[in-house]
């Protein structure tokens, strides 16, 4: 048995290093790992506490240390499945914060251009569909009230009643505010912080929902003080129904109710904080905290001009100006409850403790649930409406996580520590860029300093002058660089130049924020019209079969030319030669398409057959007719008269004499040279 526990503990303690080792580099899954592993010390602390009062003690009895096991052991469940549930609220709000602000931060100028046209249409729709609109002063007033008082206003009743009775056009109207408003925040946020055009606010909202993350995983004291006053309240107050009824299945309707309505009310209370953080980040738009100087900004006369292009949506208007004259100046921070910004997360942990508890419960008084005399309720609801409530809640918990980091991140809680890490690494990421984009311009004129050379010791080789065209054949040995190959190559070019045109898009997106509708609907159509214009040329893929017997064709006809080129040649021939090459050059030359007809492809040996046996049987010049009785070359059938021409053979020097009836019949020829 001992050798048992040792080599259990030394696989417990394998699987120990290699989670450890995994957790490098990613700080939220080495907070979960540090918060399990306290527990588990907290396990074997009372454990041990438990085993010496066992050991020692006479009068401890086995009920009392059953007993307290299986509450121990609950607790310990409790704050594993609590881990767990923040590891999956994490993933959750990451999806959710992916979504909104990456995804958003990296549209395309002109997919921006239409959500603003989009988001005209669609409010010029809900407007038209609802006659009882309310101006824009009575929406700025409304939107300066308090959030308790937002709930029960007009304002939210018109929106649940254009939420019910135009479903697809109310969801499409919030997508597209919200990807605006993010656009507008980011604009806001760069300037009040004196940051480049360039800036990824993304980047810097990711590192401080990472903070938040890091808090909510950690069971504050909060949350167990919470756990202990709803114990004992829940214990109280059985007991006087106890008391009362002297009934255990009344007592386990009780609970059962408690249970229920916990479960319930966590959800209930989540989307309250949920509205709570909207009005908050709705205040912070309309008060212009997100414009505030911060410590150490230089003032800029720039600034006061840029911002009076802003949309007119992100500006105060007059009636909420004369407001903030009137009231006195509220701070950021007395926005929140008890201007204490982690009671909102201190509440997201107690819930997720409670829902922790609930499981925790289930999975050891399992026995219990099933006995419906004690419950009258079957066991399988308590499973069901706990992973409903679980999953609403974290559904709602995500949305609040995504609200709470930009309510603390922005305006005059921007955390300096975060945001100067994020300037660095964009500093680093710019540094790096332009190394390797100067690295790139210098590799690219060596390579072009290095093929010249090489074409001109080429054509040194060959006899050429270093002015003439020398054209490399391709050998069997290499590769033919086809279409696809040259795509390939593009596509590698466009990956590493990608990370500058993103941040010229970003620096010109930040100008398009600050534009009217109109003015930047026509740049958008400007821009298509010579893009569109400019566009380029696209070119047919080819295999690489076509593609190398191309250039072995062009091999051949370059050779036959370099071959036929001498200067023993007579004219003829060489109009010959210069009639093939040209044929053989517009055979290979690619026809541009047109609408009149298509013109068939020839392949390089056919035009070079057809090209050379025209000019064989063309009449020339110092042929002369003979007789073939008193001809060299044989005597011919039935006295035909046939063409001869000479032609010196490079190789020997020696006249050949062509005859153009050889291998023809005479019926043929008679046909060939009638009148």
């Amino acid at each position: 048995m001992g050798i048992l526990t040792l080599a259990f503990l030394m696989i417990v303690e394998y699987v120990r290093e290699a989670i450890d080792h995994a957790s490098k580099g990613r700080p939220f899954f080495r907070t979960v790992l540090d918060n399990l592993y306290h527990e588990l010390s907290t396990l074997g602390i009372v454990e041990f506490i438990v085993y010496l009062l066992q050991k020692y003690v006479d009068n401890f009895s086995s009920p009392y240390k059953a007993t307290f096991g299986e509450v121990h052991f609950m607790l310990f469940f409790a704050a594993c499945i609590n881990a767990l549930q923040s590891v999956l609220l994490a993933v959750l709000a990451s999806r959710e914060s992916e979504k909104t602000w990456v995804q958003t931060e990296h549209l395309d100028i002109h997919n921006y251009a239409l959500i603003r046209l989009q988001y005209k249409e669609v409010t010029e729709k809900l407007k038209a569909m609802e006659g009882d609109v309310e101006s824009s002063e009575e929406e700025d007033k409304h939107a300066q009230e308090p959030w308790y008082v937002e709930l029960s206003s007009k304002k939210l009743w018109r929106g649940l009643k254009q939420r019910v009775k135009y479903p697809a056009l109310k969801r499409k109207h919030e997508i597209l505010l919200l990807q605006i408003r993010y656009h507008e925040l980011r604009v806001h946020f760069i300037k009040a912080n004196n940051l480049p055009k360039k800036f990824v606010v993304s980047d810097y909202l990711k590192r401080s929902e990472i903070q938040v993350f890091k808090k909510l995983s950690h069971v504050s004291l909060f949350a167990w003080i919470g756990l202990l006053a709803a114990c004992t309240l829940t214990y109280f107050f059985m007991g006087i129904v106890a008391f009362v009824t002297d009934s255990s299945l009344a007592v386990g309707k009780s609970l059962s109710v408690i249970y229920f309505v916990g479960l319930a009310l966590f959800v209930l209370i989540a989307f309250v904080i949920l509205e709570k953080l909207k009005w908050i980040f709705s205040e912070i738009m309309h008060k212009g905290w997100i414009d505030a100087k911060v410590t150490g900004r230089p003032d800029n006369s720039n600034v006061a001009a840029d911002e009076s292009k802003q949309n007119q949506s992100s500006q105060p208007s007059k009636f909420r100006a004369g407001r903030f004259n009137k009231k006195k100046a509220v701070s950021q921070i007395e926005l929140f409850w008890g201007k204490n910004p982690s009671y909102v997360i201190s509440a997201i942990q107690l819930m997720q403790f409670g829902y922790a508890i609930a499981a925790a419960f289930l999975l050891i008084f399992w026995d219990d649930v099933l006995d419906v005399k004690f419950s009258s309720v079957q066991a399988k609801w308590f499973l069901i409406v706990l992973i409903l409530c679980e999953l609403a809640f974290n559904w709602i918990a995500a949305k609040i996580l995504t609200r709470y980091t930009l309510c603390t991140s922005l305006g005059e809680l921007v955390n300096k520590s975060i945001l100067q890490e994020t300037m660095a690494k964009f500093k680093l990421d710019e540094a790096v860029r332009e190394r390797e984009k100067k690295i790139q311009e210098e590799k690219d004129s060596n390579d072009a300093m290095t093929k010249a050379k090489e074409n001109y010791v080429s054509s040194e080789a060959t006899g050429k002058g270093p002015g003439q065209k020398y054209k490399k054949q391709p050998r069997h040995h290499e590769k033919v660089e086809t279409a696809r190959d040259k795509f390939a190559k593009n596509r590698d070019e466009r990956s590493e130049t990608s990370s500058t045109g993103e941040s010229e898009r970003l620096a010109k997106l930040t100008n398009f924020v600050t534009m009217d509708i109109d003015e930047l609907m026509k740049y958008d159509l400007a821009t298509k019209k010579v893009s569109r214009r400019e566009g380029r040329k696209r070119m047919k893929t080819m295999s690489d079969g076509v593609a190398l017997m191309r250039k072995m064709g062009v091999g051949m006809s370059e050779a036959a030319v370099t071959t036929l080129g001498s200067s023993d040649i007579d004219d003829s021939s060489t109009i010959t030669v210069a009639k093939l090459q040209a044929d053989a050059e517009k055979s290979f030359t690619r026809p541009r398409r047109t609408r009149s007809g298509r013109r068939k492809s020839v392949s390089a040996s056919l035009a070079m057959r057809s090209s050379a046996m025209d000019d064989f049987f063309a009449p020339v010049e110092n042929s002369e007719p003979t007789n073939t009785e008193e001809g060299k070359g044989g005597a011919e059938p039935n006295g035909a008269i046939c063409l001869r021409r000479t032609r010196s053979d490079p190789v020997s020097g020696r006249k050949k004499s062509l005859s153009a009836s050889r291998g023809m019949r005479p019926s043929v020829m008679d046909d060939f040279f009638a009148p």
